[in-house]
């Protein structure tokens, strides 16, 4: 029963793909949602390009408690790999409110992101390294026992017009 499930959503998800394989992510493709991670919450991601290589990706989610998060960043290609996709780099920043047991605090974050862009996919595959400046206004610094941490995240999405 499960494998009946599986083969017909992996059907349906290449149907949908099919017609946008000739999209490009970023230029004709600028929406796209699917799960992702910051550095402390995980669950569902967004991100829509502004442009050819400026876009907005949020992240809302749980992990040791509660995050929303939003960052701006500018994407510039790499390579391209045949058959495969185009690798690029990105660089940005953001904020983010996190809420867990001990209070509330705001994160001021850095991005440097890697990702893969499928060319016959409308698939996006990325991760990062987010160095967070978190203002304590929740007790985290006394928790912690810094305001300053370098965590990491990244994302898998889908792409629509």
């Amino acid at each position: 029963m499960h494998l009946t499930r599986s083969l017909s959503l992996i059907a349906a998800l290449t149907a949908l793909a099919a017609p946008a394989a000739a999209a490009e992510i970023g230029k004709d493709l600028t929406t796209g949602g699917g799960v992702g991670s910051t550095a402390f919450s995980s669950g569902l991601t967004g991100k829509r390009y502004l442009g050819e290589n400026k876009a907005v990706q949020v992240f809302l989610g749980t992990g040791w408690g509660f995050g929303v998060s939003a960052d701006l960043v500018v994407e510039k290609p790499v390579t391209d790999i045949p058959n495969v996709g185009k690798v690029f780099w990105g660089l940005g920043g953001g904020g983010g409110l996190y809420s867990w047991g001990y209070g509330s605090t705001i994160g001021v974050s850095g991005v440097v992101e890697l990702g893969l862009h499928f060319t016959d996919f409308p698939v996006e595959i990325t991760t990062d390294i987010r160095p967070t400046y978190w203002v304590d206004g929740g007790g985290y610094v006394d928790y912690y026992g810094s305001a300053f941490q370098i965590g990491g995240g990244g994302a898998v999405r889908y792409y629509f017009k």
